[in-house]
């Protein structure tokens, strides 16, 4: 696995509430905190972002059938 640095926009209060999780030892560093988040929406997601792609890719399909 590759590892990229990114630059990511964030809003003051939500850097604020990062760093807090930092300091209270939940996360290791901002990067930990942000790395967690994103695999907790990749797998909370996953599932519910593949069935709403099936079911756009199944009413275009219906559509042309008509």
């Amino acid at each position: 696995m590759a590892v990229r640095r990114v630059t990511v926009q964030i809003t003051d209060s939500d850097l604020e509430r990062i760093q807090k999780l930092v300091e209270d030892g939940n996360f290791i560093n901002i990067s930990d905190c942000i790395r967690t988040a994103i695999r907790f929406l990749d797998q909370s997601m996953a599932g519910e972002y593949i069935s709403r792609r099936d079911r756009a890719s199944v009413e275009k399909r219906e559509k042309r059938e008509v």
